[in-house]
């Protein structure tokens, strides 16, 4: 059975990836624990009742996806970074009107007490929290490994229940997020667009700011409140973005690379890895 049909039988994944949704890699651990790396293009509300565990980390847009509450949406909205954590039989709605990838976490609560020596807490429903921390363990230990190598096979499993015990360690603590104190809308535009047009170059902190009309501390602090990342991130993350647009439609790497600010093809490929989970070849190979 190949990975993919393991983590769609054990997990359902396809009812909740669906309509105008595509799965880009999947992974099934040893003990059962399911990884998948997928992104989705609009579609509208998605509504799912899951006999397990879903942690969830937004890798790109997001957005315009909101939390359907009662009869209305949520103010709140995902953006890169933000994670959710949806316990087991736990009913929740979503309107997705743009575009979103994400990387779900799909586990069951043998597997949380295995990371915790039986410890496991009651999980309580977290929406478009804020952990640096799992994030990183994520990028950094199993986003940034290649899923079909036997090889790595034990490293994705470590890194899945290291992130499970800092999932139980924050239990209740990851809190909701809200935009409050941001950056305003024209000065997101000016430090995005500066961004956009200086992508191939070298891009510093402080012209973002200057770009907001922000002192750096003032800029640094609002755009982490506005986007949950620190500048340099998000400009790796547009990078990231935008030479896969690139690759897909055609272009060459080696210029892609350059154009997009990545030193060199090898550049590109690592950080394409920790935050797609695939290289630029096998990107364009699946085209």
């Amino acid at each position: 059975m190949r990975q993919s049909d393991a983590l769609a039988d054990e997990y359902g994944v396809q009812g909740v990836v669906r309509t105008k949704a595509r799965i880009i890699n999947t992974t099934t651990t040893r003990s059962g624990l399911g990884v998948a790396l997928w992104e989705r293009q609009g579609g509208g509300e998605i509504r799912f009742k899951p006999d397990h565990h879903t942690f969830s980390l937004y890798l790109a847009g997001g957005r315009q996806v909101r939390p359907v509450e009662g009869e209305s949406l949520g103010r709140s909205t995902g953006s890169p970074g933000a994670i959710c954590l949806m316990p087991e039989g736990t009913e929740t709605a979503w309107d997705n009107r743009g575009y979103v990838r994400l990387m779900h976490v799909y586990f069951r609560s043998d597997h949380l007490e295995h990371a915790t020596d039986g410890r496991a807490p009651d999980l309580a429903t977290a929406t478009f929290g804020r952990d640096p921390m799992a994030r990183s363990l994520m990028e950094q230990f199993v986003l940034g490994l290649d899923w079909s190598d036997n090889a790595s096979s034990m490293a994705v499993e470590y890194g899945v229940y290291a992130l499970l015990a800092r999932i139980a360690s924050l239990d209740k603590k990851v809190q909701n997020t809200r935009s409050r104190g941001g950056l305003t809308s024209s000065q997101h535009q000016r430090a995005r667009e500066l961004v956009e047009n200086r992508l191939g170059e070298r891009i510093t902190v402080t012209e973002m700011a200057d770009a907001a009309g922000l002192s750096v501390r003032q800029f640094s602090r609002a755009f982490i409140q506005s986007e949950g990342v620190p500048p340099y991130e998000w400009v790796l993350s547009r990078r990231v973005e935008i030479a896969k647009k690139r690759l897909e439609r055609g272009d060459k790497a080696a210029v892609v690379a350059l154009d997009c600010g990545f030193s060199s093809q090898t550049h590109m490929s690592r950080h394409f890895r920790a935050r797609l989970g695939v290289t630029p070849s096998r990107l364009v190979k699946d085209r």
